[in-house]
């Protein structure tokens, strides 16, 4: 060929399309290519529907361009990418996996991370420990800052949890399999992924004893600020064991979710820690008294001793008639009751139960009144008595039992009780509400 020819001949090949020039490229890469090049809505859906028909065939380029690739991606672009992938999910989890084994820069593996919780399964959990574990060890210290494999797991952990809820079942192999240094990451993710199955699962390793209790418990705390409560008796029954426990430091912990879990019958446990040697045990104890009853009394075992036997005395003796009285033919004595019933709020969240369900929907006045002392006492306890509620109420008053209903929100911000609030003044922090996350620490 003269050298005409060839000049000709290159010319030519440099005005083809890149498509036609990739000679050696598989199907799956020349449309791995087009898809995550191409910013023509037409030409991306057209790609993702070939890749989607090659199957398996398409997942390697894919995972090698959105991993290993570090070319930014536009959002419909990484959107067909994943739309493709989430079909073929656990073959994408063990590819991503495999890739990870075979050596990824810091950057890589956090995308690796990343793309696993974009593609969730039921095993994601146990995969991300995977692809982590990979990691360079200078690349896993929390010092490093949020580009530390750590963090980026701990993030990739919790849009796992938040995708893909029964990824939570995987949970003791995940455990089986993680190394000590990420343990933690992992915990904290269930605790701030807000789910109830979350903090079942982080109460069946405290159960278990499967990780230090201190820090279980300061997770289980933690993961009940996104929830409504009352919370499940399973959580509440073990952390109220646990202020029965010997270590100091885990009864101070303890004293602390138990508060936070507003568990009413903890009060009992919670006043005898009162007289503790431990200077942290009587102070957690006193927060969480305070929060759970919205009492302002100070740390006197005796004082705290009276009142809780007097309101207990009331609940087993005076509550069962007048519950009973709001189903009386006689107004008068339904007014007397509701008036009465409305005096209190202890036990906050079984009064709440019991007074819904006995509100009788045909008495618009005692109506009126129970949604007040219902909104007061804030517990979603009530919630499905008053569902019931609202399709039976007068019109007139079926507003009202639903904004109540709505009122009560995820239950997360106690609204207190007349009596209550008008302490709430006296409560302050650290004893008071206004705490931070995990409650006082000493």
């Amino acid at each position: 060929m003269g050298r005409a020819a060839a000049i000709g001949l290159a010319g030519a090949l440099a005005c083809m399309p890149a498509q036609a020039q990739s000679a050696d490229e598989s199907a799956g890469q020349r449309l791995t290519r087009i898809l995550l090049t191409s910013d023509a809505p037409a030409e991306l859906d057209d790609a993702a529907r070939k890749l989607s028909a090659l199957g398996s065939e398409a997942i390697e380029p894919m995972l090698q361009a959105l991993v290993v690739d570090a070319t930014e991606r536009s959002v419909a672009q990484r959107g067909a990418a994943l739309g493709v992938l989430r079909e073929r999910g656990g073959e994408v989890e063990r590819g991503v996996v495999a890739l990870a084994q075979r050596g990824l820069a810091a950057d890589a593996t956090a995308r690796a991370l990343n793309l696993i919780a974009e593609v969730p399964t039921q095993r994601g959990l146990s995969s991300l420990v995977a692809v982590a574990s990979t990691a360079q060890p200078d690349c896993i210290e929390e010092d490093s800052g949020d580009s530390c494999i750590t963090s980026t797991l701990r993030r990739a952990m919790g849009r796992l949890l938040l995708n893909q809820p029964d990824s939570v079942r995987n949970l003791d192999a995940a455990m089986r399999d993680c190394p000590r240094e990420f343990v933690s990451s992992l915990l904290e993710a269930l605790a701030d992924t807000p789910a109830t199955q979350n903090l079942l699962a982080l109460t069946d390793l405290l159960r278990v004893r499967a990780w230090d209790r201190v820090f279980l418990l300061d997770q289980i705390a933690r993961g009940t600020h996104a929830l409504p409560s009352p919370f499940d008796d399973c959580v509440r029954d073990a952390v109220r064991s646990e202020l029965g426990d010997l270590d100091a430091s885990v009864v101070r912990e303890a004293a602390v979710c138990a508060g936070w879990l507003e568990d009413d019958d903890a009060v009992p446990a919670l006043i005898e820690r009162l007289a503790d040697s431990s200077a942290g045990v009587r102070t957690n104890s006193l927060w969480a008294l305070r929060h759970i009853t919205g009492r302002p009394f100070a740390g006197d075992q005796i004082a705290w001793q009276r009142w809780h036997d007097a309101q207990s005395e009331w609940w087993s003796s005076q509550a069962p008639d007048l519950l009973a009285d709001l189903g009386s033919d006689k107004a008068p004595e339904r007014m007397a009751a509701i008036n009465e019933l409305m005096r209190h709020d202890f036990p906050r969240h079984e009064l709440a139960r019991q007074l819904a369900q006995a509100l009788p929907a045909y008495d618009s006045a005692v109506l009126r009144l129970g949604c007040s002392a219902l909104a007061a006492l804030h517990s979603n306890a009530a919630a499905p008595s008053l569902r019931d509620l609202l399709s039976i109420a007068d019109p007139h008053v079926a507003d009202l039992v639903k904004a109540t209903l709505d009122g009560l929100g995820t239950g997360t911000s106690r609204a207190r009780s007349p009596a209550a609030a008008a302490s709430e003044s006296v409560l302050g922090s650290p004893a008071g509400r206004g705490l931070p996350r995990t409650g006082p620490r000493h």
